[in-house]
């Protein structure tokens, strides 16, 4: 990168073309290079434990056919990502939606999905949390593990956002890998094809349906690309390398789930809360090779900071360029404190897993990362931009906005998060 002041840099590979972009003072340029977005989607789509039990519950035998139509709407999901950022390289989700709607317009545009996302951090930190417990601190208090989690998500976002989550996906996501395919070669032997049968005949298309909204929940986090696209290094030939992270996941998630039922049958697999963890489990090689279960909970402790570490500096930035606060890092006070807090909220996981799978994740999704990104694909090819017309080299920026906006948009986010805690408390009882 070529210094042209203290607060400015010029893209090298913009050739004579001197047009300069405003960086804040004191930070360093966020970026993520192609093979760092390839393990960055795998990690965040390989899922935790939690989200095989209510599709196992559901589609029994056939819950590998849920998998397969969870794999196609997330493909569906990450190309319109993929289609709705691509026009717009160097701009984040927050930044394009105001170019291609407005100002006004495209800030209501983008404010569902902040709250659904501040929502989700939570949710997701919660489940992490649990599991944790359940695995190594039986008898911690929730709020202990909560900020001894979060507190290493924090540091790592502060320290360097995009760039530190990508680094560590990038160096974690082949071991990730690794550990699954240990798992598979492991349990070889305890496989019992019979449970595999009938096909289609216990379930029917309504219960695999249903089973595959658990694993859509997972799939549908692809859609933050659209926030972290813009922050690529090079966008040449990365679109090859997104779409095998989220295949290479799917594909991991296919195989899990078959060796799943496969080793304890439909009827026992349904009952379990975390059957990738009983999988694991079940292993056990003579007398020398036991346990393996406390290697595989710190690579999924590893998989879980990864996709909080995403959510975070996602919504830190995100809500900084709503907002227009220079300082984005400051956000992540805030939103910290509400991840902790919405963390503890539920008396169980079973409760919010429930509430999600029931009445948010079937309305939500669909319209979420299906529907409005569909309508915002068709709106950017009927403005007829074409790729050739972007601005490469240009990477997102925070602008200023008046107070009036700052306080406005600040109100509207606060009430529109208070109203989905208010119904949850109120209905749920908690």
């Amino acid at each position: 990168m070529n210094a042209v002041s203290q607060n400015t840099y010029v893209n090298p590979d913009r050739g004579n073309n001197k047009n300069v972009y405003p960086l804040v003072m004191g930070e360093s340029k966020l970026k993520v290079t192609r093979t760092q977005m390839m393990w960055l989607i795998f990690c965040i789509n390989i899922g935790l434990p939690i989200y095989l039990s209510g599709m196992l519950k559901s589609a029994m035998q056939d819950a590998w056919i849920s998998v397969l139509f969870a794999g196609a709407v997330g493909f569906i999901t990450i190309t319109l990502a993929i289609n709705n950022a691509k026009y717009y390289p160097g701009q984040t989700f927050i930044e394009f939606s105001q170019e291609v709607f407005g100002k006004w317009l495209g800030r209501f545009w983008v404010l569902p999905y902040l709250a659904f996302w501040m929502i989700s951090l939570g949710n997701i930190l919660r489940s992490v949390v649990d599991f944790v417990i359940m695995a190594l601190f039986k008898q911690t208090p929730i709020l202990v593990v909560v900020l001894g989690v979060f507190i290493a998500v924090v540091f790592a976002v502060v320290t360097n956002g995009i760039t530190t989550i990508g680094r560590c996906a990038e160096l974690m996501g082949p071991f990730i890998m690794m550990m699954f395919i240990l798992i598979y070669i492991l349990n070889l032997s305890n496989l019992e094809y019979d449970f595999l049968f009938p096909i289609g005949a216990d379930s029917g298309l309504l219960k695999i349906l249903a089973g595959s909204v658990n694993m859509m929940e997972l799939y549908g986090d692809s859609y933050l690309l659209v926030m972290v696209y813009g922050f690529l290094e090079k966008q040449k030939n990365a679109i090859p390398r997104i779409y095998a992270g989220l295949g290479i996941a799917v594909c991991f998630m296919l195989f899990t789930t078959l060796f799943i039922i496969l080793t304890f049958g439909p009827g026992l697999a349904g009952k379990m809360q975390y059957p990738l963890y009983e999988l694991v489990r079940y292993i056990e090689v003579g007398e020398f090779l036991q346990r393996i279960e406390v290697v595989m909970i710190g690579l999924w402790i590893f998989s879980a900071f990864i996709k909080l570490g995403l959510y975070l500096f996602c919504l830190s930035y995100g809500t900084a360029q709503w907002l227009g606060i220079k300082k984005w890092k400051f956000m992540i006070i805030p939103i910290s404190l509400l991840a902790v807090w919405a963390a503890e909220l539920p008396s169980s996981l079973m409760t919010i897993h429930e509430l999600f799978i029931r009445f948010i994740d079937p309305i939500s999704l669909p319209v979420l990362y299906l529907l409005l990104p569909f309508v915002l694909w068709m709106v950017i090819l009927f403005r007829k931009r074409k790729e050739e017309e972007v601005q490469l080299g240009r990477t997102p920026a925070i602008a200023t906005v008046h107070s009036v906006w700052r306080i406005s948009g600040m109100t509207l986010l606060i009430v529109l998060i208070g109203i989905y805690y208010f119904l949850y408390i109120r209905y749920f009882n908690i």
